[in-house]
């Protein structure tokens, strides 16, 4: 449809209905006041067409938006403090085990797969069974 917009004339495109197998009408956006203002006064205003008003949410204001990011700041630094403190905590826990009565590489194998059921077929020498060990925090002393 055209509309007068002072004295000039605009054509105002109004999308997406359909008239089969339903009829629904079509949409015109405009933020321009102008135009709404011209198709509030034309004659068809409510008959052809109607006005929906969509309020878009207000943005935060600069003040809130630095409120929030602080809390988040203050959030996100307690959280990391607890996971520090857990993390302090686990590494605590991974002290050295030393079993002393271990003297060779067949017992501290046989240790190994019964005490932490690692694979028996990946410890088939010194360098793997000392490497097993060392990654479960195992250590064996009287091992020469």
């Amino acid at each position: 449809m055209f509309i007068n917009i002072g004295e000039k004339s605009k054509e105002i495109l109004f999308v997406g209905g359909r008239r089969y197998p339903q009829r629904s009408p079509g949409t015109f956006t405009t933020d321009d006041k102008e135009i709404q203002k011209a198709l509030e006064e034309d004659k068809r205003f409510n008959v052809s067409y109607k006005l929906m008003e969509n309020e878009l949410p207000k943005p935060p204001t600069e003040t809130e938006r630095i409120s929030k990011l602080e809390q988040e700041n203050t959030d996100l630094r307690k959280e990391n403090k607890e996971l520090q403190e857990k993390l302090e905590k686990l590494e605590g826990k991974k002290d050295e085990i030393s079993v002393p009565e271990v003297m060779n590489a067949q017992q501290a194998r046989e240790y190994l797969v019964k005490n932490f059921e690692q694979d028996p077929a990946k410890l088939k020498n010194k360098l793997a069974i000392t490497a097993a060990a060392k990654k479960l925090n195992v250590v064996f002393p009287d091992w020469v």
